[in-house]
């Protein structure tokens, strides 16, 4: 029925087949001892979190490994050299090549699933 397929459509939306974190906010900068991760367990769909290497929401990097390895289906992506917002010191770039950089990384987790 109409009703069926609008439900099944419906719930469709509410279980994405993954998630992507583009910058991923562990802790506050300088705070490790409050950690935003005890819910990342929690979420069933496959999860990729591409991060940069100096980004200070992520430092200590443990953290985030920890709690990626606590997930059924989580892996990291590090971008070398990179921050929060994946700019690399050094290397000037406008957003949106940073962001077209980042595509590649995202649609290759995407196509696998």
């Amino acid at each position: 029925s109409a009703a069926l397929v609008e439900l099944d459509q419906s719930d469709a939306l509410r279980r994405p087949a993954c998630l992507v974190s583009l910058g991923c906010t562990v802790e506050p900068p300088g705070r490790p001892d409050k950690p935003r991760v005890e819910h990342l367990p929690r979420v069933e769909p496959p999860q990729l979190f591409v991060e940069g290497e100096n980004d200070p929401f992520v430092d200590p990097h443990e953290q985030l490994l920890e709690a990626v390895d606590s997930c059924s289906d989580a892996r990291v992506h590090w971008i070398a050299g990179a921050n929060h917002s994946f700019e690399v010191k050094g290397a000037r770039r406008p957003a949106d090549e940073i962001g077209a950089g980042l595509a590649p990384v995202v649609a290759e987790f995407v196509r696998a699933l």
